[in-house]
């Protein structure tokens, strides 16, 4: 029997499901409650529930138990199936089939040597940079937007794989060169730089030599077990530590939102989460990433959410 373990507590792996549908069951004694009587009464009720009904475990991050929270959404990329004049960059799938051999090309042989072009292996094409296909492989999906004669038409682009090269975030070589600051280094000012500097795009592009395939979903990007992902409310975890997917869990943070005059600010995330996604930036027990979605709500979560919070795992009492 496949076990977990919190604390000094082993369970079945069986109770994660158990947990979720127990929990499904509160929720939906707490939707019909509010159809009867005053939210707060039903509220009380509910939070009595799962303070009865649940073990709650704070991971051992060795920072005051506390939990780093980042967020990742995905990009919005525009283009086509077919290559156009304007549509030059493609998209490719995962060459393991067809092409096995090419799986390990890094990304300088693959956007500026052009190893893969010509193997069938395309499944978009974009007016996109590099850059923002970049973004869209360190986020792991993306939606691609398809303008029609009647209308626009979406497309999914779902996590296919890797070609095994080490992530190294762009971001960290601007710096180290001195090409930017530390304070100059939001997301804006980087594709600025490249489109002011033309010159050093290969270079700088092929700093991180991390390929990502994709494939295309009729749904939402496609976490670890090919469930669509579900805005603001599917997270990403270590699974070499949490080795299983659908953990549920209820976060303590805040997110980013823009006033009326446009400044930055925070306010309180308090919400319930399931695991079902996991990436190459995720890693220990404290470590948590929450996906948001499309636009460009998504989008400055994505780039602002770099928190200190709570993160409690519920299992449900035996």
């Amino acid at each position: 029997v496949k076990q977990l373990q919190f604390g000094n507590q082993v369970y079945p792996v069986s109770v994660l499901k158990e947990s979720l549908l127990h929990f499904e069951q509160i929720l939906n004694r707490y939707k019909n409650c509010l159809e009867q009587i005053q939210q707060q009464n039903c509220m009380t009720k509910f939070n009595l529930s799962i303070n009865q009904d649940f073990n709650l475990y704070l991971p051992d991050s060795g920072k005051g138990n506390q939990t780093k929270f980042t967020a990742y959404y995905s990009p919005d990329i525009y283009g086509g199936l077919n290559k156009t004049k304007e549509n030059k960059n493609p998209v490719y799938k995962n060459p393991k089939v067809k092409s096995p051999r090419d799986l390990f090309l890094s990304r300088d042989e693959i956007d500026y040597k052009n190893k893969l072009s010509g193997k069938n292996l395309e499944i978009a094409y974009t007016k996109n940079s590099h850059f923002d296909l970049y973004l869209m492989m360190v986020e792991g999906g993306g939606r691609l937007i398809i303008p029609t004669k009647n209308g626009v038409k979406y497309k999914y682009l779902s996590y296919d794989g890797s070609n095994k090269h080490p992530l190294n975030f762009i971001s960290r070589y601007l710096l180290a060169k001195g090409y930017m600051t530390r304070d100059k280094l939001s997301i804006r000012n980087q594709r600025n730089f490249l489109l002011e500097n033309p010159h050093l795009e290969r270079e700088v592009m092929t700093s991180n030599p991390s390929y990502t395939f994709f494939k295309i979903t009729d749904s939402e990007p496609l976490g670890i077990d090919s469930i669509p992902l579900t805005v603001e409310r599917s997270v990403a975890i270590d699974r070499r530590i949490y080795k299983f997917s659908g953990y549920l869990n209820f976060i303590q943070a805040r997110r980013p939102y823009l006033d009326d005059s446009g400044e930055l600010k925070f306010k309180s995330m308090n919400m319930f989460r399931i695991a079902q996604d996991t990436g190459g930036a995720i890693r220990g027990p404290g470590r948590m990433d929450i996906y948001f979605g499309f636009g460009d709500q998504a989008e400055l979560a994505a780039n602002h959410v770099h928190e200190m919070g709570m993160n409690y795992f519920l299992v449900k009492k035996p």
